[in-house]
């Protein structure tokens, strides 16, 4: 409990500390920043500390992160002794219901999240190892770039900016790592609540002209509840499946005794073709298994020989819910802040007229190098959502200078330069990170026989879509234009088929190639299997290999006909952008200025619809290929992103289609639509909470995610306490697969082992070459009963302590004798033994 409200007063703190700054930054919003203050603190504190770590100019430590702080808090007051303290002061006078509103919603949500966590807090299973690994490995690092925990000698190659900063807040609050780690679950989830109901209450705040000294109305405050409601607690359309799965519907007694059913095959979602365990019942089960489990895995692929390819589409709730403490979770605040800011610029840029931009004044202005500070962080902290988050940037920018000076040459070049400097800006601020990156990425592949299934993408977003795309309706029923909506629509479709025939026609140009050089060769009398050629028909084979196909012309003739078979999803996402499209043309057409301006909360939910849409799109042209060789990443990152776009536009769509609802047929038709969508989507939530927690029964409430570990194995406990407080340096333990227990020491005391999990590593450096013979050594360590073929492996890794536990003796014939005679014991028990090696003493 202590722990709990340190962290509270930690981030109140936090957030008045940086509110001068962010009152500076967004006087021309509602809000004034007040919502997004935490977050910017957050970034701001772990940029200004990171950066002093990685030239030297502070350490890692008690001092180093104070230092920070009261630096931002000097800054804060400067801003405010200069001119802003007097409005300051008022405003929050004025507005102290506001204030009082998020302060509140923070402490809920932190509050609510922390009770779910409490009830199964253990860090174990899936990415959380990793996690905690990475927090105790950058909170033990002397200097940055930090340690990576699983590969001593290397600096972490990974996206780590997150685990940096729930370092950070564990050192000043001095929680203990397994407390910090659930403590920050329940953190970002309030982050989250408060950053995208600011976001909303924005949106809603200007659908009209308003005076920036207008106080928001009560109204405002609780509608803008919508935001985090749909992006945090409504989830995907699997939760429904389950439940009348679970009943048995659909299902029938086949000829020979086993059940059957036409449906839940045509579904085709695993584990849901298997007939429900009895006996029936409305509450989700399986016989073994987590049956909430396959929300996240609603899609799948297939390669042409039929083989299924797993599909990640995981949604918030189940992420907060899972409780991994992975990047894409941690970058949710840090993304609404790029929308929050995004949304700044399109709103406040149309009042200033459009100069043209040079590149040195362009790099004196501070707002230039804020965003870039802002949008850049995306690239330290989930590196995939830099891309995402620029393009939001690109679609605001443009449409705001466009409505200053008009669709001309001035303007796109305007458009362009800008984009360039924000791109080159943003790298710039991030590139110590940068350089020390390695990364997996093998270029782009096209999709081609992997295509998502339009059923499945309606259980993914049905919830979302069914709301956005009855309001586009509605919207568009009172100005619509058949002949400007087809012409949109046409076009828009006709570029999307002419990039799947680009595609293909890729693919087939290495065969294509092939065959007429042979031919060509043959007629001239040369030998048509020179080595080159002999190249190009091998990375033909490899992308065949990929796709499961014996030969290309069976890989474009099976992806013709998937195509073919199910358009569906390509024709209905396209309707619902060329929608939106519609409309900010209709509106662009009339005057660009006046009405753009009073529009702008509406064009700028388009914006977002049309980057949705487009991020859902892109997985079934191409996709980034990595070591995985299919969509897996891709579908994951890019369908996430799309659920925080899409709920923010629901949320905005639910206001303005009641608003507009004038009629008592149209108001209940749209309770109707709200029920079905907003109730398909609540299911999930309701019964996974209880599955999680087991109904909140016979629970022995903690937050200590370490704690099981003192239940299940004392003795290691001790042990791994005991390392909590011995000099640094690198540690030997056995070496195993992901996902399971080894790699543990490292985990829970942050020393850097020789190699953790091997597959992660090769994962995040994109290859196996830093790796080398380290898991072979490490066994030779064990194993070799002769202490001469030790200390070349002990210098070579430069290993100070040798852990000698349980997990060691199952994975190798320890010959331990040699530490005992060789080395000092510094720890011992019953079961494990911790030994160091100091050169001296050979």
């Amino acid at each position: 409990m202590l722990n709990l409200i340190k962290w509270l007063i930690f981030f109140e703190v936090l957030g008045w500390i940086v509110f001068p700054i962010s009152f500076s930054l967004f006087r021309g919003l509602a809000d004034k920043g007040f919502s997004i203050s935490k977050v910017l603190g957050l970034l701001l504190w772990g940029y200004l500390y990171w950066l002093g770590n990685t030239f030297g100019l502070i350490n890692n430590d008690l001092s180093g992160v104070l230092t920070t702080l009261i630096l931002i808090l000097v800054v804060s007051l400067i801003i405010l002794r200069k001119s802003l303290f007097k409005i300051f002061i008022e405003w929050c006078f004025e507005n102290k219901k506001l204030i009082f509103f998020y302060e509140i919603l923070f402490l809920i949500a932190f509050l609510g999240w922390a009770l779910i966590r409490a009830a199964n807090p253990e860090i174990i299973g899936t990415e959380k190892p990793m996690e905690l690994a990475f927090i105790n490995g950058i909170f033990r690092s002397s200097s940055f770039p930090p340690n990576d925990p699983w590969l001593s000698g290397y600096a972490i190659s990974y996206y780590y900016f997150g685990y940096l900063l729930v370092s950070m807040i564990m050192r000043i609050c001095g929680t203990d790592s397994g407390v910090a780690f659930n403590l920050a679950i329940p953190a970002w989830f309030a982050l989250t609540a408060i950053a995208s109901s600011g976001v909303l209450l924005n949106l809603i705040f200007f659908q009209k002209e308003h005076d920036s000294k207008n106080i928001v109305p009560t109204t405002i405050l609780f509608a803008s509840l919508l935001a985090p409601f749909f992006i945090l607690i409504v989830s995907n359309a699997e939760g429904l499946l389950e439940v009348i799965h679970s009943k048995g519907l659909f299902w029938s007694i086949g000829q020979n005794g086993p059940h059957v059913s036409k449906f839940w095959s045509w579904l085709d979602i695993k584990e849901l073709t298997d007939p429900p365990p009895l006996p029936l019942d409305w509450l989700p089960g399986r016989v073994s298994g987590t049956w909430w489990w396959r929300a996240s895995r609603v899609l799948q692929d297939y390669t042409v020989s039929g083989q299924s390819r797993e599909i990640i589409d995981e949604f918030p709730f189940f992420s907060f819910l899972l409780a991994d403490l992975h990047p894409h979770l941690l970058s949710i605040p840090f993304v609404l802040l790029a929308i929050y800011y995004c949304l700044s610029i399109y709103i406040n840029q149309f009042i200033k007229k459009i100069g043209e931009t040079r590149v040195f004044q362009y790099l004196l202005k501070v707002e230039n190098w804020t965003t870039a500070f802002i949008l850049g962080a995306l690239i330290f902290i989930n590196t995939w959502d830099f891309p995402i988050y620029f393009g939001l940037f690109f679609l605001a920018k443009s449409l705001s200078i466009i409505a200053s000076c008009g669709l001309n040459k001035k303007s796109i070049k305007e458009i362009l330069l800008i984009s360039l400097l924000t791109g080159v800006t943003s790298i710039i601020l991030y590139l110590p990170f940068l350089v020390g990156l390695s990364t997996q990425a093998g270029g782009f592949l096209p999709s081609l026989v992997f295509r998502t299934r339009t059923i499945h993408f309606l259980i993914m977003f049905f919830p979302q879509l069914a709301v956005i795309t009855y309001y586009l309706f509605q919207a568009a029923w009172r100005r619509f234009s058949l002949k400007r909506f087809l012409k949109t629509y046409w076009i828009g479709l006709g570029a999307i088929a002419l990039l799947i025939c680009v595609s293909l026609l890729i693919t087939m140009l290495p065969e294509f190639t092939v065959n007429i050089a042979q031919r060509i060769m043959r007629i001239f009398g040369l030998s048509p299997d020179s080595q080159r050629l002999m190249k190009i028909l091998a990375m033909s084979s490899n992308l065949g290999g990929i796709f499961g196909a014996e030969s290309i012309s069976a890989l474009i003739i099976e992806t013709i006909n998937r195509i073919v078979r199910d358009p569906f999803l390509i024709l209905t996402l396209w309707l619902i952008a060329a929608l939106s499209i519609e409309a900010i043309i209709y509106y662009a057409k009339l005057d660009y200025l006046p009405i753009l301006q009073k529009g702008k909360s509406n064009q700028f939910f388009q914006i977002i619809v049309i980057l949705g849409i487009l991020l859902c799109l892109v997985p079934e042209i191409l996709y980034l290929r990595d070591q995985f060789g299919w969509r897996m990443n891709t579908i994951f990152k890019f369908y996430f992103q799309a659920w925080i776009l899409f709920s923010i536009a629901t949320a905005y769509a639910v206001i303005k289609t009641w608003l507009s609802s004038k009629k008592a047929i149209n108001k209940s038709v749209t309770i109707v639509i709200l029920v079905i969508s907003v109730g398909s989507g609540l299911i999930y939530p309701i019964f996974s909470i209880i599955d999680k927690t087991d109904s909140f029964k016979s629970i022995e409430w903690s937050l200590d995610g370490n704690k099981y570990i003192a239940k299940s194995d004392p003795d290691e406990y001790e042990a791994l306490t005991f390392l909590n407080k011995v000099p640094d340096g690198v540690i030997a333990e056995a070496v195993g697969g992901s996902y399971s227990n080894y790699a543990r020491v490292s985990k829970f005391s942050g020393l850097p082992t020789v190699l953790g999990w091997p597959g992660h590593e090769s994962q995040w450096r994109g290859g196996t070459a830093e790796i080398g013979a380290r898991e072979t050594d490490i066994r030779d360590l064990y194993s070799i009963g002769s202490w001469e073929n030790t200390i070349p492996i002990l210098n070579k890794y430069a290993i100070r302590y040798i852990y000698l536990g349980n997990v060691e003796r199952s994975a190798y014939a320890v010959a331990d004798e040699k530490f005992y005679i060789h080395m000092q014991e510094i720890f011992g028990n019953e079961t494990v033994s911790i030994f160091e090696y100091i050169p001296e003493y050979q």
